[in-house]
């Protein structure tokens, strides 16, 4: 049973910490980015993921078809869109803000599927989170890199879609989770790369030291320390103390952004940055409350 109990310094610092992890890892896999294609990049994350794992791995309680489904929209399409849109060309910070709106699309499937209610508050934090969206839309930036922009858009809605479909499921071990989604994401991933990405084993020998250090921050501290940690959290505190932290994400993106790659925060951009994530922290602050299921 959940506890109660307050959050003590310890536990603040360690969700600080994963959102911080989170943020850093936008620039560990831009840096992949610069050398492999997106979903290259990502078949090569999680087979590190499957193999560091291996000697953990058990049963998760799943059937094969929502394994599949899980890792089809948290891997193969998520990662791959928000890694597509950065390959082409989005900088850092519009993909950090872009992809906020996981949360309000979270709540317009929750709505749909889960029977959520999304209430008044829920209902206006989304339109602030669409409105500061349309204001980021407007920089220079994104006029740039339009295609990729709305490549960042669909993957925040893959994002929503596995959030909703894994609550269907219930409460699931995150190793076995973490396991058994990056085993059945490695045919997806390597057969859409080798369909349309090339030179496979000319880009392994010539990869530098820097995309090898963003694939392994990505596999290793942002996947498997980061979502243990998290989930540690959320096994041991309220989901409503854990979940706020999550806003600090943007900030470690933004600054990963700006101290490794010299992204410039214009203030038209920031403006933006703020009204989204604004209404993110209303969504995530008031959580939903869920009509009770039928008993069979």
């Amino acid at each position: 049973m959940q506890q109660t109990k307050n959050m003590g310094l310890f536990a603040s610092l360690m969700a600080i910490g994963v959102a911080l992890i989170w943020g850093g890892n936008f620039a560990a896999s831009k840096y992949a980015l610069l050398h492999f294609p997106p979903f290259y990049v990502i078949f090569i994350r999680y087979l590190l993921v499957v193999v560091l794992l291996l000697p953990f791995a058990r049963p998760s309680g799943l059937k094969k078809s929502q394994l599949f489904t899980l890792s089809l929209l948290t891997i193969s399409l998520h990662f791959t869109l928000v890694f597509s849109a950065l390959w082409l060309g989005l900088n850092i910070g519009t993909t950090v803000v872009v992809i906020q709106l996981g949360a309000p699309f979270s709540c317009l499937l929750g709505v749909i599927f889960l029977k959520d209610l999304m209430g008044p508050w829920r209902t206006f934090g989304m339109v602030v989170a669409f409105i500061g969206i349309i204001v980021v839309a407007g920089t220079p930036e994104v006029a740039d890199n339009w295609f990729a922009f709305l490549l960042a858009i669909a993957g925040a809605c893959a994002w929503a879609g596995s959030n909703v479909y894994l609550k269907t499921l219930g409460s699931i071990p995150v190793v076995p989770l973490l396991f058994w989604t990056g085993l059945f994401s490695l045919p997806q991933t390597l057969c859409v790369s080798l369909l349309i990405e090339h030179n496979h084993i000319a880009l392994l020998q010539a990869a530098p030291v820097t995309a090898w250090f963003g694939i392994v921050y990505s596999a290793v501290f942002s996947t498997m320390l980061g979502y243990g940690m998290w989930y540690w959290l959320l096994r041991n505190y309220n989901v409503s103390q854990v979940t706020p932290y999550s806003l600090l994400v943007p900030i470690g993106g933004f600054s990963s952004g700006i101290i490794f790659f010299n992204e410039q925060l214009t203030l038209h951009m920031l403006i933006g940055a703020a009204i989204t994530i604004a209404g993110v922290a209303i969504i995530t602050i008031r959580r939903p409350k869920l009509v009770p299921a039928p008993r069979a």
